[in-house]
């Protein structure tokens, strides 16, 4: 290389080369459920609904036989595949011999991992009319209810050696990239070459040996009450628990050497893996959960004198350990050594929202006066939404964990770091919080300050429409055209 990036691009000169063989999706699988419900009206003020559901659980089948999953004790032991030969020990696919210890004898199936049969969803409601008036109703209810086949999870299982061929390195040129580096091109590349190389150190994604179903828990209770003047009031509380949760981890992280200093571990990840010869070992997993709690008020006035309105008002806390699907950083578990490092509000968490709309149809005009046509027929209506802002965390920027997963700020001295929110407006868009109070954390430590534990500025927003309609009878009874001025 000459040292400057154009003279290098027209000579053909790389810096970092990659290739990949692709990645081909070929799944089938049939999911079948039963069910049982009833709805018994058991008094008659007193109505009672209740049902089972079954819904058994296995991943899909690859047409293309590709699955796989890795056991620690197996790779400690030396255990290789004998169906790809050049695996890495502890990698295992369809047709191996299960290891021992295992937990399960015999041979690894089309899917790798076992099936979970136990997915029995119980549910139960109820509406019951306290007082005999039909004023007041009181309703609750909780079920259960789970998750499909994770596909993301065996999609990416996918992806990786030997189903999908890839290299990387530095240094050459694009008029012979390989030159020198003959054995690694094996392209095309095929799943079916049992031959295939295993590259290392080696980045591998596997399955765990049961994927236990998420699943979710929701209950809830609602008192609702028909007072004067149309309207209507309720309050209730709802509550949901997701569990057994997938995500990923590095079940390979580097153990952090306190002899070196930090940049010296920087420079070293792969050399303090505890498994030898690979990476990143990333492992699909069921271990996490989330929780949602929220109290739901709301008033409505149903349609009478020619105006209606709804006014909700909701308090919610989310907690989860991530928000999405998807590995390392603030997606998925920054600390491979604790999970509840990564717990905490989640992405979607808004504690406050208030919500008002209405509609009001304007006194109409005397009918068949010019006034009338003009000035009648004309509804205004709006919306206005409030809430908190969202939450969202100070990450690191020293890399203290060095490989580790991702750390996050440590925050100093005390009290909420929000700068005053009584400043200009262009001081507070410039900073809304006090950037002096965080600080990297020390080297090997993954940050004091917890995940999303800050939140935003809120968020207000008001609509308003003001329309007119005039009905166009020789396009008969639908016939209408219509003004509308928005804000």
């Amino acid at each position: 290389q000459s040292g400057f990036d154009r003279a290098d691009f027209l000579l053909g000169a790389f810096s970092f080369f990659t290739q990949n063989s692709g990645e081909l999706e070929q799944r089938r699988g049939t999911q079948t459920g039963w069910y049982f419900g009833d709805t018994w009206r058991a008094r008659p003020r007193l109505t009672l609904n209740f049902g089972v559901r079954y819904e058994p659980y296995k991943l899909f089948k690859d047409l293309l036989d590709r699955n796989q999953t890795f056991d620690l004790a197996a790779n400690r032991a030396g255990i290789r595949s004998k169906i790809y030969k050049n695996a890495l020990p502890g990698l295992f696919y369809h047709g191996d011999e299960k290891p021992p210890g295992y937990g399960s004898s015999g041979t690894f199936g089309e899917v790798v991992t076992d099936p979970d049969y136990n997915n029995l969803a119980p549910r139960f409601g109820f509406a019951w009319d306290p007082f005999g008036k039909g004023k007041t109703s009181i309703r609750g209810g909780y079920a259960i209810f789970y998750d499909g086949p994770s596909l993301n999870a065996q999609n990416d299982a996918n992806n990786v050696t030997p189903f999908s061929y890839s290299v990387e390195f530095t240094d050459g040129s694009f008029d012979n990239p390989f030159l020198g580096r003959e054995g690694l091109n094996i392209f095309p590349a095929s799943a079916a070459n049992k031959d295939v190389p295993f590259p290392t150190p080696l980045f591998t994604i596997v399955l765990d040996k049961k994927l236990i179903t998420t699943y979710t828990q929701n209950w809830s209770l609602t008192v609702e009450r028909e007072l004067a003047g149309s309207f209507v009031a309720r309050a209730g509380y709802v509550g949901t628990k997701a569990t057994h949760l997938k995500s990923e981890y590095d079940q390979n992280a580097p153990i952090y050497d306190t002899s070196k200093s930090l940049s010296q571990n920087r420079a070293t990840i792969d050399e303090r893996r505890p498994v030898k010869d690979f990476q990143t070992i990333s492992r699909w997993m069921h271990g996490l959960n989330s929780t949602y709690h929220a109290l739901q008020l709301s008033l409505d006035k149903r349609y009478s004198h020619g105006v209606t309105v709804s006014t909700n008002y909701t308090w919610s806390k989310t907690l989860d350990y991530h928000s999405r699907n998807g590995f390392g950083g603030s997606r998925g578990i920054n600390n491979p050594f604790n999970f509840f490092f990564s717990r905490g509000n989640s992405d979607l968490t808004r504690t406050h929202r208030f919500v008002n709309s209405f509609v009001w149809d304007l006194p109409r005009l005397q009918k068949g006066s010019t006034a009338g046509a003009i000035l009648g027929n004309w509804r205004l209506s709006g919306i206005t939404s409030l809430q908190s802002g969202r939450p969202f965390s100070v990450g690191a920027s020293n890399n203290a964990v060095a490989g580790a997963g991702s750390a996050r700020a440590d925050l100093i001295g005390q009290g909420y770091p929000v700068l005053d929110p009584g400043r200009p407006k262009g001081e507070r868009l410039a900073a809304y919080f006090d950037k002096t109070r965080f600080a990297n954390p020390a080297p090997n430590t993954y940050g004091a300050l917890g995940r999303n534990s800050l939140f935003g500025p809120g968020y207000a927003n008001v609509d308003m429409s003001l329309a007119k309609g005039w009905g166009l009878p020789f396009l008969g009874e639908a016939g209408r055209v219509e003004y509308r001025r928005r804000t």
